[in-house]
């Protein structure tokens, strides 16, 4: 099995170098990530503009680079970088913060991994909390393993880990994607937007959000396809009708 290791933190961060001692033994190890921070870049590509490589020498790994761009960048640009090589996996992270509700609209960690869906290439993510990985640590290495034995990896969804903060004893929960319960509220400052936060929605207790508080390893398969297929359907029953009507607003 062919793995591409990357991140959102930048090839320098410690998070990178745990995922790498977990993926150890899982098969061929290749890295390419951002050589500087890339957090908050979801899948957003850089346009117009050549990227810079720079190898490295990482333990563990049959080659290392760098570029100079986005997470999205760096899994795009695998096939050219590593010519002949077929990837069979990306693992992106470890991220320094959780990944779950409304964070994987805006992470890089995602990002990377959605990317590799567009490539057809199976992801998994993983984060943890921002002061802590200890956790990933442990339990990192038996979780990649038992995934790949259960083959819970696919082309059609990425996978989303996070670890919590603490853990009294070892729990794991295959959990939806919950709503923040925190939202933004900017307060305007003179010339400037600072951001306040409210509480305002319950919190699911089968959501990624709930395991965070609650010292439980959350899994979450996230789709690429995020058409609304029940609603698709409800459209395309009134299709005949919205066309004629199209036509008569037209007309007038």
């Amino acid at each position: 099995m062919n793995i591409l290791i990357t991140n959102d933190d930048s090839i320098h961060e410690e998070g990178l170098f745990v995922l790498i001692e977990a993926a150890k033994g899982l098969g061929d190890l290749y890295v390419l990530a951002p050589e500087n921070h890339q957090s908050g870049m979801s899948t957003a590509l850089s346009v117009r503009k050549s990227l810079y490589l720079k190898e490295y020498k990482l333990d563990g790994v049959k080659k290392a680079f760098s570029v100079d761009g986005t997470p999205a960048d760096a899994v795009r640009t695998c096939e050219a970088v590593f010519k002949d090589i077929k990837f069979d996996l990306v693992l992106s992270g470890v991220n320094r913060g959780a990944n779950i509700s409304s964070d994987i609209y805006h992470s890089g960690t995602i990002g990377a991994v959605f990317m590799g869906l567009i490539l057809e290439i199976p992801g998994i993510a993983v984060s943890a909390s921002y002061h802590n990985l200890e956790l990933a640590k442990k339990y990192l290495k038996g979780l990649l393993k038992t995934i790949l034995d259960y083959k819970m990896y696919s082309k059609d969804y990425a996978l989303n880990i996070n670890f919590p903060e603490e853990m009294d004893e070892l729990k794991v929960m295959f959990a939806h994607q919950g709503r923040t319960q925190e939202y933004p509220i900017y307060l305007k400052e003179g010339e400037y937007l600072t951001p306040n936060y409210k509480r305002g929605r319950p919190l699911l207790k089968t959501s990624d959000l709930y395991c965070y508080y609650n010292k439980i390893i959350a899994i979450t398969p996230l789709k690429y396809d995020k058409t609304d297929y029940k609603t698709l359907n409800e459209f395309n029953d009134v299709k005949v009708n919205f066309e004629i009507d199209l036509l008569k607003h037209l007309n007038n």
